[in-house]
Formats: structure tokens, C-alpha cells, sequence
């Protein structure tokens, strides 16, 4: 069960407090309702880009001064921008609460944004990318995602590409702070050891003077569309991506989509991590995904393997695909995969940092939070036919196909 106390600021803003009898640290995060989703044509990389500009240095400290205040607090102090999110947090004992969201405010409404760091931190960003690029599990997946939903924003990568970042300047950034980052397009979570009234307090005293009201709107929903793309790479393996359009968040299939992908790849007893790798030994690696945004979702496989195999993995991923679509799945799979559903709901509201990304994440895209035992009920109530409807869904769908790896493309165009 969940209980926490929601209030709005005068300014807008969304303050939750959960208070947790059992806990000796408290989660603080403040979510910014925007993320690479809320990038124009030629922006790709700014939100994250921006998100590192904030460590840089405040108004009253530099960049080297904030950091000796975040090790000073001890815990975690972060960041991460996402599709559709950018959230600053930290996770610090009890004792040092009010000072974790007297840091994350500063950094939030006093950062100075300067032009030379700006320069500065665009090389570390550019070494990021790099590093993702030689990552082929990370290459493939920014293919997929290219060829999958084409210009639209959720092709780009989140960290933008080696071009774009180099072309961002600071009136950008500046400009991208002024129309996203305002309180009626943010909301503040805490949660732990804390009391509701003394956050309220804190909160109207560090952030009830923040103005501003989101001058940008929020980018349609994508077009999917088919396609294969094979990178050609002189490494070991061959990573593929296969997957297209799935479930998004009011999506009512959104549910089955879970449940379909812990059976088709989620665990150790799934059907491909059985298949692939522990019966043909085809892989080491082998897993299935879900990502769920406002207005579109995304569900796939993802598998490394050895060069000569990579055409029989891709029969087999398709294979498993066909049969979910036309035969219903067990009584024992289907119980299995709830169980394992509920059990990584519940066994992470165990961890105060993981409610409060959770609370954070539903009421900055859903305007609410669904409670743990709703999503359990929902969870209990996929049936067979329900895994079996969307298995048929995504099959007619566009498909999209990435390979990185030694291979060529007519290696899998027979698979």
C-alpha cells in the first residue's frame, strides 16, 4: 500500500511526500517533464546535454565546489535524461534531506550556464558518444530506433550524435532551460525518513519563487515504419535487433505487452534464453524489451551472437514470435510470468530510491500513481488470449531489423 500527500505550489508546482516509518534515508527527486522527446530539428543531445550543464557550477559555486557539497552529504547525487523525463536526484541519510534539495535547487535555479564550460563539457559529451558508438550492443539498438521511427524525435539518440552536439550552442541550452524547466512542468518527490509538513515547508522555501510556465509543446505521436540496416563491424559478434511498434502507456494492451515479454525473453525459464542459448548454445546473451512513452511503445529482442549462427538465432527469435501468435501460451507460463511481474513490482518498493522514481516517473507522465496493487490486479488478469491477440498485433505490424557485426545484409535477408 501507498500513501503519500500530494499539494501544489502557488507557482504550479507538484510537491509528493511519502513518509516511511521503517527508513533511515530519504530519496529527493525533482522531475522536469521534458526529455529528448522535446527536441526540435537540429537539437538532438541538447536535453542531455543541458542535464550535464547543471553540475557545472551555480551562481554561488563552481563546478569543483559542488561537488565537494555532494561528497560532503554522502549518499547519491545524480542525474538522467530520458525520452520524455529529465530527473535530478539524490539519496541521502535522514540527517541531510534538506540540504540534498538545497543542492538540486540551486543546481536547478541558480546554474550559471557558462559559455566556457559549455565548451569544456561538450568534449566530455562528444567522448560519451564515442563510447557509445563502440558499445555495438548500444549501436544497434540507436539503429533500430533510427530505422523504427525515422525522424521523429525517438529516432535520435538520447545523447544526440557526434554532429549535432558539436552544432549546439549555449542560446540554445539557455533556451531550452527557459521553456521546459518551469514548475507547472515539474514535480518534487521525497521519500523516507520525512516529515510532510516539514517538506512542504522546505520545498514552498527553496522552489515556490521558481516561475515560468512551458513554452514548448509537446512533439505528436511517431509514425513506425519497416526497415533493416546491417552495420558492418570487424568485432566478434553480430548484435541483432528485431522488433517493432508495441504498447504505450495508455495503451489497455499495455499490460499483455509485459507479460508477453517475460515470456518470450525476460528470464532465465524464458522461451528464447531456453531456446537460443541454453539448447543451441547460439548465444550468451539474449533478452526482450518494452519501452512505453505517452504516445507510442516500442517492444523487441535483442542477441549477440557468433557470426556463422546469426541467421539461425534470427529464425528462432521469428519462430518463438509466430508460435505466441498462434498457439496459446500455458497455464504454468502465463502464472510464471505474472509471478515474476509481481515479484520485481513489489521487491523494489522494498528500496526508498526506487518508490521514489517510481512515484515521479507516473505523476510526471500520468498526472497520477497507479497503485502497486492495481498494477498487481491488472498483472493477474492477462489471460492467454490477451498474450496471444498482441503477439498477433505486433507480427502485422511494421517490423524492423539491426544487425552490427561482421555479416552482410543478404546473410539475413533468407532468415
Amino acid at each position: 500500500m501507498q500513501h503519500y500527500e500530494l499539494f501544489t505550489l502557488a507557482n504550479g508546482l507538484r510537491v509528493a511526500v511519502e513518509p516511511l516509518a521503517h527508513a533511515r534515508s530519504v530519496a529527493v527527486g525533482i522531475w522536469i517533464g521534458a526529455g529528448a522527446n522535446d527536441e526540435r530539428r537540429g537539437e538532438a543531445g541538447a536535453a542531455h546535454f543541458l542535464e550535464h550543464m547543471l553540475f557545472k557550477g551555480t551562481l554561488r559555486r563552481n563546478g569543483r565546489e559542488l561537488a565537494a557539497w555532494m561528497d560532503r552529504i554522502g549518499g547519491e547525487v545524480n542525474a538522467v535524461t530520458g525520452r520524455e523525463t529529465t530527473t535530478y536526484y539524490a539519496w541521502v541519510l535522514a540527517e541531510y534531506w534538506v540540504e540534498a534539495l538545497e543542492l538540486l535547487a540551486e543546481m536547478l535555479l541558480e546554474s550559471r550556464l557558462d559559455p566556457s564550460d559549455v565548451e569544456r563539457e561538450r568534449q566530455v559529451i562528444l567522448e560519451e558518444i564515442k563510447g557509445d558508438d563502440d558499445a555495438a550492443e548500444q549501436r544497434v539498438m540507436a539503429d533500430f530506433d533510427q530505422l523504427l521511427w525515422g525522424s521523429h524525435p525517438l529516432g535520435r539518440p538520447i545523447t544526440g550524435t557526434r554532429r549535432s552536439v558539436a552544432g549546439l550552442s549555449w542560446q540554445r541550452l539557455v533556451a531550452l532551460r527557459r521553456e521546459l524547466y518551469t514548475p507547472d512542468n515539474a514535480v518534487v518527490c521525497l521519500v523516507g525518513a520525512v516529515d510532510p509538513g516539514a517538506a512542504r515547508e522546505q520545498v514552498a522555501r527553496l522552489l515556490g519563487g521558481w516561475q515560468g510556465t512551458r513554452a514548448r509543446p509537446r512533439p505528436g505521436p511517431p509514425v513506425p515504419r519497416p526497415g533493416l540496416r546491417v552495420r558492418r563491424r570487424s568485432i566478434d559478434q553480430v548484435h541483432l535487433v528485431l522488433g517493432g511498434p508495441g504498447p504505450g502507456l495508455g495503451d489497455p494492451a499495455l499490460y499483455s505487452g509485459m507479460v508477453l515479454g517475460t515470456i518470450l525473453g525476460g528470464g532465465n525459464s524464458s522461451r528464447l534464453f531456453q531456446r537460443i542459448r541454453e539448447e543451441e548454445a547460439l548465444a550468451y546473451n539474449v533478452y526482450s524489451f518494452h519501452e512505453a512513452y505517452r504516445h507510442a511503445g516500442v517492444m523487441g529482442v535483442y542477441a549477440a551472437v557468433r557470426t556463422e549462427a546469426a541467421g539461425r538465432a534470427l529464425a528462432l527469435i521469428r519462430a518463438e514470435l509466430e508460435r505466441l501468435a498462434r498457439e496459446p501460451v500455458s497455464a504454468e507460463e502465463l502464472e510464471r510470468a505474472r509471478a515474476q511481474l509481481k515479484s520485481s513490482l513489489l521487491l523494489g518498493l522494498e528500496s526508498v530510491p526506487e518508490r521514489m522514481h517510481r512515484m515521479g516517473e507516473q505523476l510526471t507522465l500520468l498526472g497520477r500513481t497507479v497503485p502497486p496493487e492495481q498494477v498487481v490486479a491488472r498483472i493477474e488478469a492477462v489471460t492467454a488470449a490477451d498474450v496471444q491477440a498482441l503477439a498477433g498485433r505486433l507480427l502485422a505490424g511494421p517490423q524492423t531489423l539491426a544487425a552490427v557485426g561482421p555479416i552482410r545484409r543478404e546473410d539475413l535477408l533468407g532468415a
